[in-house]
C-alpha cells in the first residue's frame, strides 16, 4: 500500500535526521573536548617550562650542588602540590631567599613558615619571603628561627593596623 510506504519513508527520514543531529551534537562535543585537552596540554607544557626555568635560576644563584638542588626541586614540587602556591611560585620564593644569601639548607628550613605567613596575610609570596628573610638577617638570627619570626609577624599583622609594607619600612630602620 502506497500510504504505508510513505509513512515508512517519512519515519525512516525522521530517524535518519535525528541520528544525523545526534551525530552532529556528538561531533561538536568531541571537538570542544579536544580543544580543551589541547589547551590543557599546552598550559601544562608552559607551566613545566616556567618551573624548569625558575629552578635553573635557583640553582645558579643558590650555588646548590646536585644533591642540594634535587632537594630544593623536590621540595618546590611537594609544596606546589600541598599548598595554595604553585611549584613555580615556591621556586620564586627559593630564588628570593637565594638572592638574600640563604644557603640551600637554610632555604629548606625557612620556606614552609614563609608560605604559611604569606597565605595567612594574603600577600605576594616573593615579597613576604624578602621581608621575612631580611628581618631574620637584620637581627642576625639563624633560619631555624623563621617559624618564630613568621608567627610574630602574623600576630602583629592580625592585631594591629600594621601591614607588610609598614613592617618592611620599620624593620629596615630597626634592624
Amino acid at each position: 500500500d502506497w500510504s504505508s510506504d510513505v509513512r515508512s519513508s517519512v519515519l525512516f527520514t525522521t530517524r535518519m535526521a535525528t541520528a544525523m543531529g545526534a551525530a552532529q551534537i556528538a561531533s561538536n562535543l568531541f571537538m570542544r573536548a579536544m580543544g580543551a585537552l589541547r589547551r590543557a596540554v599546552k598550559n601544562g607544557i608552559v607551566t613545566f617550562k616556567d618551573f624548569e626555568f625558575q629552578m635553573a635560576k635557583v640553582k645558579a644563584i643558590s650555588g646548590a650542588n646536585e644533591k642540594e638542588f634535587k632537594r630544593l626541586e623536590a621540595s618546590a614540587k611537594k609544596l606546589g602540590r600541598t599548598t595554595f602556591f604553585t611549584a613555580s611560585e615556591v621556586g620564586q620564593l627559593q630564588l628570593n631567599l637565594s638572592k638574600l644569601g640563604f644557603r640551600p639548607q637554610e632555604i629548606l628550613e625557612a620556606q614552609e613558615a614563609i608560605l604559611m605567613l604569606s597565605t595567612a596575610m594574603g600577600e605576594d609570596l616573593g615579597r613576604t619571603a624578602t621581608v621575612v628573610a631580611a628581618t631574620i638577617r637584620g637581627f642576625g638570627e639563624d633560619t631555624d628561627q623563621t617559624g618564630r619570626f613568621a608567627n610574630a609577624m602574623a600576630a602583629a599583622f592580625a592585631n594591629s593596623a600594621l601591614d607588610i609594607e609598614k613592617f618592611q619600612t620599620s624593620m629596615s630602620k630597626v634592624s
